[in-house]
């Protein structure tokens, strides 16, 4: 019986004709493959150190040589100054600003370069604006021409200009008003000598 019992299982697994013979799989082993060696490491490679640049310059946008002429002619001083404080206010420099219309900017500023005319170190100046600008904060620089009013202070005239100054530029800006200065032909009338607002 069991011989018969293997002949039938032999016959039941026996390739059909014209099949492909079986495909044997070797039994699985517990003994590991032979260890092979591990890479060596790759040879560091040298990296190029980066290179240490400047940063960008900022673009120097100055007012023309020949508007700063003319400012110089009409105003009585000119020059470079930081912002110590700013405010802005109404039109009289004392109620809050309104939403629209015309505004008043007092900057409280430290003179660092005269380019014409002359003034004190710490200057207190005005200067009208759109109500939706905004003052230089603190610390900004920037290049201005005015008027002197009699208590001192200074205002920008309708001629005259209040420039915010990418410290960058600063050397530009001190080229340019020397320059400038040196081009000036005083006129006969000048904006800071008519009544402000005039």
């Amino acid at each position: 019986m069991k011989a018969a019992r293997l002949l039938l299982a032999s016959f039941a697994f026996a390739p059909a004709c014209g099949a492909p013979p079986p495909v044997v799989v070797a039994p699985a082993t517990s003994t590991p493959p032979p260890a092979t060696a591990a890479p060596a490491p790759a040879a560091p490679t040298a990296v190029a150190a980066p290179v240490a640049t400047a940063p960008p310059r900022a673009s120097c946008e100055l007012p023309p040589l020949e508007m700063l002429r003319e400012n110089f002619a009409a105003t009585s001083m000119s020059g470079i100054a930081e912002v110590v404080a700013s405010s802005k206010t109404s039109l009289d420099g004392k109620t809050p600003p309104p939403t629209k219309g015309y505004v008043n900017f007092r900057y409280e500023l430290r003179v660092l370069r005269w380019l014409s005319g002359s003034g004190p170190e710490h200057l207190v100046l005005r200067q009208g604006a759109e109500a939706e600008a905004t003052p230089q904060g603190r610390g900004g620089l920037l290049f201005f021409s005015a008027c002197s009013s009699a208590d001192g202070s200074a205002y920008e005239p309708d001629v005259g200009y209040v420039f915010p100054l990418d410290p960058s530029c600063r050397a530009d800006a001190e080229m340019l008003g020397d320059s400038a200065a040196k081009r000036v032909r005083r006129k006969h009338e000048r904006a800071c000598d008519r009544p402000k607002g005039k």
